[in-house]
């Protein structure tokens, strides 16, 4: 199968002005300081979850497991969902690095505010403000990426973006748990130094430009570049919703994302399950966990982008089969570790390292596909809309079906299994959307595309 040429596709519209493609001069300097930047937003996001152990053990907190999972969870993510639905869209009009800058700002400060938290309401408000400025950071970020890097390379550069999940949620285990034991430094410092960290880059991102709306498309859409245009948030979600309905690969690949999404939440509970029922040490579970993780996660994350790439230019939409054939060959590696022994420590590294890879493999070939497919004006707005499935539909449910499962069968290892099994879902969808692929691309006319 073949992809619609460029040069066919711009003599069928009169709605664009036609000139050779551009690209901002450093896409990838862009690409080194959007990544740094997504790091930093999970290693604040993990601290909650990082840090259970002596957020609980506080006696002016006095935080329940409860209360630290809702933090953690939901209190989040519903927040961080609703706040970038809204920001996405004003990300689809406005100056991008200057709301990211906003953002950080927020996000930063109220982490340092978290230090100083006296009890649970407290730490509460200032999540509330960890979620609204991290919401500005994905949509505008993943919008920007798409137009400084040309379609054969936007798997990859997603996939590099994405390395802030493995990098973030492991330095967030990892360095956490080794200076929160200091007396000087305790959980109050860990949170202060690291929002000190994030308002030190506020004033880089004021001098970043912002790329030019579908600059590697080939062509500018004449009305790309009206900042007066104000459609609301429900004008923009009927948009996506109706394109959606209009190409079900784009609607497919979200929801096989959600469903792999929701497989990876079963797996906050892995420090709990190291330490119940595999013998390991309150510290040395999510050390452990992070140490193997910030590895097998970054792997994932690169050879998902690469190899989305390289399957896309054999065959249209072959993104999608990458993420099939990457998760069905390392499935058995991530079922051994779950059954394993736990004196097995370097049979348990192994399968966690291949494991770690189905977590982060689908970022580069889910985003890549979805911008694709997306209007170049709503792409930031549909970003936001697959978050809220992912955080809210994925992983947060993802983590509340295992631990009820584990309550109900007094068993973590099934409780996460069974939870997990729900990426087996993504297989029939993706495989779905690659076949709809070409026929979806097509449709999308450059009129429709562009503007």
């Amino acid at each position: 199968m073949t992809r619609l040429s460029s040069s066919k596709a711009e003599s069928t519209s009169t709605n664009v002005i036609h000139r050779p493609l551009s690209v901002s001069a450093s896409p990838w300097q862009l690409l080194a300081l959007l990544t740094l930047l997504n790091v930093i937003n999970f290693v604040d996001r993990q601290l909650i979850t990082s840090l259970q152990i002596p957020l609980r053990d506080d006696p002016v907190l006095q935080l329940s497991n409860v209360q630290n999972q809702l933090l953690a969870g939901y209190s989040f993510s519903v927040v961080y969902s609703i706040a970038g639905l809204y920001l996405g869209a004003l990300a689809d009009r406005k100056h991008r690095p200057r709301l990211i800058a906003i953002g950080l700002l927020v996000w930063s400060g109220a982490t340092a505010a978290s230090g100083l938290a006296q009890n649970f309401w407290q730490l509460a408000l200032a999540r509330v403000f960890v979620a609204f400025g991290e919401s500005t950071l994905t949509p505008a970020a993943i919008a920007m990426l798409a137009d400084v890097f040309r379609p054969q390379q936007r798997s990859m550069a997603s996939g590099i973006y994405y390395l802030g999940i493995p990098l973030g949620l492991s330095l967030s285990l990892i360095i956490a748990n080794l200076l929160w034991p200091i007396p000087w430094i305790g959980w109050r410092g860990c949170f202060i130094g690291l929002g000190g960290i994030g308002l030190a880059m506020v004033g880089v991102l004021m001098f970043v430009k912002d790329p030019q709306r579908g600059a590697t498309e080939g062509s500018v859409p004449r009305t790309i570049k009206d900042p007066t245009e104000r459609n609301t948030v429900v004008t923009l979600l009927f948009e996506i919703w109706r394109t959606m309905i209009q190409t079900p690969a784009l609607a497919m690949t979200m929801v096989g994302a959600i469903c792999i999404s929701m497989g990876a939440g079963a797996a906050w509970l892995d420090p709990s399950w190291l330490h119940a029922e595999r013998g390991f040490t309150k510290q040395g579970a999510p050390i452990f966990l992070g140490l193997i993780f910030v590895f097998g996660g970054s792997v994932g994350s690169i050879l998902g982008g690469h190899l989305g790439d390289v399957f896309n230019r054999r065959r249209s939409g072959g993104r999608l089969l990458a993420i099939v054939a990457i998760q069905a060959a390392i499935m058995p590696f991530a079922i051994a570790f779950r059954f394993l022994p736990g004196d097995f420590y370097v049979s348990l590294g192994v399968c966690h390292f291949f494991g770690s890879m189905m977590i982060t493999i689908m970022y580069g070939p889910v985003l890549a596909t979805i911008q694709e497919l997306s209007p170049v004006r709503l792409r930031a707005t549909t970003v936001a809309v697959l978050m809220i499935g992912l955080n809210v539909f994925g992983a947060s449910l993802g983590a509340v079906v295992a631990a009820s499962l584990t309550e109900v069968l007094h068993s973590y290892t099934w409780g996460i299994f069974i939870t997990a099994q729900a990426a087996l879902f993504s297989f029939p969808l993706f495989v779905f959307a690659y076949r709809r692929y070409e026929k979806d691309l097509s449709r999308l006319t450059p009129s429709q595309s562009l503007t």
